[in-house]
C-alpha cells in the first residue's frame, strides 16, 4: 500500500512539473558585439529590405533574403505546410526587430520556425 502511495505520489510531482513548464520558449538574441545602427540609415532599410523579401519568399525549408551587405535566413521545421512556416516567420520578424531594435545581428528561435536571423554579409576564402 505504501508503494502505490509513493509512485502515485512522485507521478504526481512529475505531472505538476511538466504542466507548470512551458512546452517551448521563444529566445531572441541580440549580437551587442556586432555593433548597432542609426536610425533611417541605409543599414536599416538594408535589413528592412532583407526582412521583407525572406517574408514573401517563405517556402519550407531554409530561405534567403539579401538587400546591400545584409542577409536574412529563416528555417523551418521539416513538417510545417509552406502557409504555417510563411506565418511564424511573418509573426516573428516583427518580435525579433522589437526585442533587438538597433543591433546590427541578431536571431529568433522559435518552435515552429526554428531560426530567423539577419546579419552584415561575411565573405569566406577557402
Amino acid at each position: 500500500m505504501k508503494m502505490k502511495s509513493i509512485i502515485l505520489l512522485l507521478f504526481h510531482g512529475q505531472a505538476t512539473f511538466i504542466v507548470s513548464e512551458p512546452l517551448y520558449a521563444d529566445i531572441f538574441r541580440c549580437k551587442k558585439d556586432s555593433g548597432s545602427f542609426l536610425a533611417n540609415s541605409p543599414y536599416e532599410k538594408d535589413i528592412m529590405t532583407a526582412m521583407d523579401k525572406l517574408s514573401v519568399s517563405v517556402k519550407n525549408g531554409i530561405q534567403v533574403g539579401r538587400a546591400g551587405v545584409v542577409f536574412a535566413v529563416c528555417l523551418c521545421a521539416g513538417y510545417l505546410k509552406t502557409g504555417d512556416c510563411a506565418s511564424c516567420v511573418n509573426n516573428t520578424i516583427p518580435l525579433l526587430l522589437k526585442s533587438c531594435p538597433k543591433q546590427n545581428q541578431a536571431l529568433a528561435w522559435r518552435s515552429k520556425c526554428m531560426e530567423i536571423t539577419f546579419g552584415m554579409e561575411t565573405i569566406r576564402i577557402i
